[in-house]
């Protein structure tokens, strides 16, 4: 294990004397090893954290969800958090949706790779069956800090009035049944808040969450906030006869 450690340490070591332009935008802190080679060298794979702030009080506290995809094949959301939160991102894909004022949601795509964090696909659409309206957004601006973490800046959106069109579609039916969730809920340092299936719960941690709740296939999603720290976010299958345990240890501003 010391070996491994000791070449993917000297490899990272590489790869900033190479790619540094690239690798400051990336947070180090969670690193996953990967077994492939370049030039008979291990690559370390980094995530990036990102704090996503509204530029004014129009997106300020917007709830945000973020879409699951398996290729093109679409799998369901998870709330993720809040305007004001800092998360930790894995590489790849992450597709986001905001809720906007005047009925609207906003869909951006956040990137992370090696040359850092980008946005794309920027798009807005009225919640389904509102009226469309006038309206433009630019999305989120990339700021690079210091210390190599991200920050996007939410553009405010303009709205005008309706423009006379409007889409209802057929909502998807998703099989789910009404029952009695008990979570065993734990988190160090203790005193974040518990999101149940985008829910925000009466207590906060550590603490045995019951409540009822439609479950689909057997799990739910638990989103656990504690200020100053990024978000941590889990899914969660439960147990018949005894709470589900669900931990999280926010350290040196991260959550693992």
């Amino acid at each position: 294990m010391d070996a491994q450690n000791n070449r993917c340490a000297q490899s990272q070591y590489l790869l900033d004397f190479t790619m540094f332009a690239s690798i400051k935008v990336l947070d180090i802190a969670k690193k996953a090893c990967l077994l492939a080679f370049l030039a008979n060298v291990e690559i370390c794979a980094t995530a990036a954290t990102v704090k996503i702030v509204a530029e004014g009080p129009a997106l300020a506290n917007a709830k945000m969800t973020e879409t699951e995809r398996s290729g093109s094949r679409y799998l369901g959301q998870h709330v993720v958090g809040f305007v004001g939160d800092t998360f930790e991102l894995e590489k790849g894909v992450h597709h986001i949706s905001l809720d906007a004022p005047k009925d609207y949601i906003f869909d951006f795509s956040i990137l992370v790779g090696d040359k850092g964090v980008t946005v794309d696909g920027v798009s807005i659409r009225p919640i389904n069956c509102k009226p469309e309206l006038q309206a433009s957004w630019s999305g989120p601006k990339v700021a690079v800090n210091k210390d190599g973490t991200v920050t996007l800046v939410l553009a405010t959106p303009q709205f005008g009035p309706p423009n006379g069109k409007g889409v209802c579609a057929a909502p998807a039916i998703v099989p789910c049944e009404m029952r009695r969730v008990a979570l065993d809920v734990q988190t160090s340092p203790r005193g974040a808040e518990i999101w149940i299936e985008g829910k925000k719960q009466s207590v906060r941690t550590n603490h045995v969450v019951e409540t009822a709740m439609n479950v689909c296939e057997n799990t739910v999603d638990v989103l656990l906030r504690l200020p100053g720290k990024p978000n941590c976010f889990r899914k969660v299958s439960l147990l018949e006869t005894s709470p589900a345990k669900v931990t999280c240890a926010f350290a040196r501003g991260n959550a693992r």
